[in-house]
């Protein structure tokens, strides 16, 4: 302690950056005779005002909506950290607050991503003991939606008849949501037709119910081969595989006679009909009973008779 030639005698310190311990001091005074003096010990409370500092992100830089996503980053203090939280949100929307948990030297919160497509935004903050606290820069999570459409259920039949109705029933979602449904379908060999589906329910998780009704040609049984292909709201694209569908013919035949209301014995007598069938007819029988005697079949072979109606 060397005064100048007008100052008081002093001396200065410097606090530990690291301990809160109580500073105690007091002065020790001799003259050239020998003579001491003490003073009386002082006592000064020593407080931090020094903030947490943060250390390195180890935030993803990218994640998938609906997905997971770890906000982590490195927190330390001279004396210590008390609390560290972090605030998110998406696009311009508002902020969420979330306190951070401790482990080891690293501060993390686990969420799930909102179904969205606007980037994440977010930000860090901590405190210490004495209320010092530290804010970081704004941090930002881009929003890539890579994963596929699915397919649920696909609750269409595996049979259908000639001429009637018939409907294309799946459920299909997405993390995000459905943009379309598109059926495609074709009978044997055919002409390969394609038709957006038609929402009818929407579920949870991204999911829906969507139908399509067509009705099954009438003189075919050819089967019926369809596949869905599902999009999502960013375009991508899940076509599921080929089924088929067995197309039965449940239509009968038709049968056109004015019938004969007489006939001579010993003569012949011609029986007509007109025949037809949506597919194809494989023959015709006509069956004869004189009287109350014996019922006979003959199966009709005449050139006249038709085998297929339009």
């Amino acid at each position: 302690m060397d005064p100048g030639p007008n100052d008081p005698w002093s001396l200065t310190i410097t606090i530990p950056p690291d301990s809160l311990d109580t500073l105690h001091y007091y002065f020790y005074a001799i003259d050239n005779s020998s003579n001491v003096a003490i003073s009386e010990t002082v006592e000064v409370a020593v407080t931090d005002n020094d903030a947490p500092v943060f250390g390195t992100d180890r935030t993803d830089v990218v994640t998938e909506p609906d997905g997971l996503l770890e906000f982590s980053v490195e927190v330390d203090d001279n004396i210590e950290v008390v609390d560290a939280w972090v605030e998110y949100w998406y696009g311009d929307g508002p902020p969420t607050r979330l306190e951070l948990s401790l482990g080891g030297s690293v501060w993390t919160a686990l969420i799930i991503v909102d179904r969205t497509l606007e980037d994440l935004h977010y930000r860090f903050g901590s405190t210490d003991g004495f209320d010092n606290v530290n804010m970081t820069e704004d941090g930002t999570v881009g929003m890539v939606d890579s994963q596929s459409p699915f397919i649920d259920v696909d609750r269409t039949p595996e049979r259908g008849t000639t001429g009637d109705p018939f409907e294309f029933n799946v459920t299909a979602g997405d993390n995000l949501g459905i943009r379309r449904v598109t059926v495609r379908y074709t009978f044997g060999d055919g002409e390969l037709k394609s038709v957006v589906m038609e929402v009818v329910a929407n579920l949870s998780h991204g999911r829906a119910i969507l139908t399509h009704t067509i009705t099954l040609p009438s003189g075919s049984t050819d089967p019926m081969t369809y596949n869905f292909s599902v999009e999502d709201l960013v375009g991508n694209i899940l076509d599921s595989e080929d089924r088929t569908v067995l197309v039965v013919d449940d239509d009968p035949p038709e049968i056109v006679h004015d019938g004969v209301s007489e006939a001579v014995k010993g003569l012949r007598l011609r029986l007509t009909v007109d025949a037809s069938d949506n597919i194809g007819l494989a023959w015709v029988i006509v069956l004869l009973r004189y009287g109350s005697g014996i019922c006979v079949s003959f199966r009709v072979r005449s050139s006249l008779m038709a085998t297929k109606r339009g």
